[in-house]
């Protein structure tokens, strides 16, 4: 006779998996708002926008302007090729300050990045990062090395455009939507989730091999993506720092291949109106985590793949000196857990509204709310309740000249209460080196939260960065 779900030694991984999974939208907050306080200069994309069109783009899309020709910046292809390039080197450390306090990352990175134009319609993208993790990492100690390496590639594309086309093929990462707190249409590219929301947003977005075409016309501009095999979230590896320890886990997950395509695509189209823009898009894609449910026939837990339906739209427009920005998308055939590790099938309603301010001294203060709903929902569901608040707040304050600049993010999640903090600071001490402090503080009011299990990460971290 199989075993039952909460008599199987891997049940309480599996619930802890769970929560692990429902945690993403919430770190994802965190590291989309956080990177306000990045203090990173920018790489030259292919035709740069002037600072009134910024305020309408998607953070890390590139647009394009057809209408002028590309200058030569210099004879010399090893010239040119180190005017567009970029080396960031960083060394960081960080420290627990509550029990069980300690060491948590000491580790080391080589960031290459290059943006370079090629002939007169081609263009290259690399952004590449060599990571080196010491003996007192929590990543190098989980090795039990004395130096541990990986190495990340988010970008590594090709784009060729000619007239009002413009196509890119490579591995790439696609942001749709306007919400900072929440992947409400932003629901291409998965994350990695290994150190919960410790990872910057730069480096959390997990490249995927794709091809992109985009068309500029009278009537809008249009844009396609293909994924040929998509990649998924990625979290905590086994004795590592976040990590969830499973008395007697001693079993596998099996994988299942349970869909005939794992492809994904879609469209989106926008149109600027008037100080605004708005924005449809449609997608077919893979849930950026597996769906893992207990077989009783074989006694396991099986992780199958899901595919998910996505219709949304979004718009952002300035009045007087707020800029508003909102979104709302419908999703079908999401999938959730009950009590016995079965699997409910719901459409969701995801939506968010934003309003950003400038006050004196380049600051800027900006509210969002996210809303989820889950339709037809039932007790049975131990995911997810049925609506699903959260409230964030992100103050950017500047100083010396913008030399010094500070990020105040505070987010409050309803019904299952928790309330996360972080400062983050950057000092540009020249045009080379930058130092940060970040400090982070978790307070959970309700254990059915996702974040009970990280309610201890309480951490303050120090970085130095040296870019030419």
């Amino acid at each position: 006779m199989s075993k039952q779900p909460n008599s199987n030694p891997l049940y309480r991984r599996f619930r802890v998996c769970k929560v692990a999974q429902s945690a993403a939208l919430c770190f994802s907050v965190f590291m989309m708002l956080s990177a306000h306080a990045g203090g990173n200069t920018q790489m030259p994309e292919p035709d740069e926008q002037t600072e009134q069109e910024d305020i309408f783009a998607d953070d890390g899309e590139m647009t394009f302007d057809f209408d002028e020709p590309q200058a030569k910046a210099s004879p010399s292809l090893l010239g040119e090729l180190s005017a567009n390039s970029r080396i960031t080197l960083k060394h960081e450390l960080s420290y627990k300050t509550a029990k069980p306090k300690g060491l948590v990352n000491n580790r080391s990175s080589a960031q290459f990045e290059l943006s370079q134009h090629v002939f007169d319609h081609y263009f290259v993208r690399i952004d590449t990062k060599l990571n080196a993790y010491w003996a007192n990492d929590h990543i190098g100690q989980s090795e039990g090395n004395e130096l541990t390496f990986d190495n990340i590639t988010r970008e590594a594309f090709v784009q060729l455009s000619f007239d009002t086309i413009a196509m890119q093929l490579g591995f790439q990462n696609l942001i749709w939507g306007e919400s900072d707190g929440g992947a409400v249409t932003d629901v291409v590219s998965p994350r990695n989730f290994r150190e919960i929301f410790f990872i910057p947003l730069e480096e959390a977005r997990i490249g995927q091999f794709m091809f992109k075409l985009d068309h500029f016309s009278e009537v809008g501009d249009w844009s396609l993506f293909y994924v040929p095999q998509p990649k998924f979230n990625q979290y905590a590896e086994f004795g590592t720092a976040y990590y969830l320890p499973i008395a007697d886990d001693t079993s596998a997950i099996v994988h299942a291949d349970n869909l005939s395509g794992d492809d994904e695509y879609g469209v989106r189209w926008r149109d600027r109106v008037g100080r605004g823009e708005i924005k449809v898009m449609a997608a077919s894609v893979l849930n950026n985590d597996k769906s893992i449910m207990f077989d009783q026939q074989s006694g396991q837990f099986i992780a199958l793949k899901q595919r998910n339906n996505m219709l949304g739209s979004a718009f952002n427009f300035v009045y007087a000196d707020l800029l508003f920005r909102g979104e709302f998308a419908y999703k079908t055939d999401l999938r959730f857990n009950t009590s016995q590790m079965q699997l409910l099938q719901n459409d969701v309603i995801d939506s968010a509204i934003m309003v950003e301010t400038s006050l004196p001294g380049n600051d800027t203060l900006s509210f969002e709310l996210v809303n989820s709903h889950i339709r037809d929902w039932s007790a049975d569901n131990i995911s997810a309740p049925r609506n699903s608040q959260s409230l964030i707040l992100s103050w950017n304050s500047f100083y010396f000249n913008d030399d010094l600049q500070i990020n105040w993010l505070s987010i409050w999640a309803e019904p299952w209460a928790s309330w996360v903090n972080s400062i983050r600071s950057n000092f540009k001490v020249d045009d080379h080196w930058t130092l940060s402090l970040d400090l982070h503080a978790l307070s959970v009011k309700d254990n059915r939260s996702s974040l009970t299990p990280y309610k201890d990460q309480k951490q303050i971290a120090i970085r130095a960065q040296y870019q030419f």
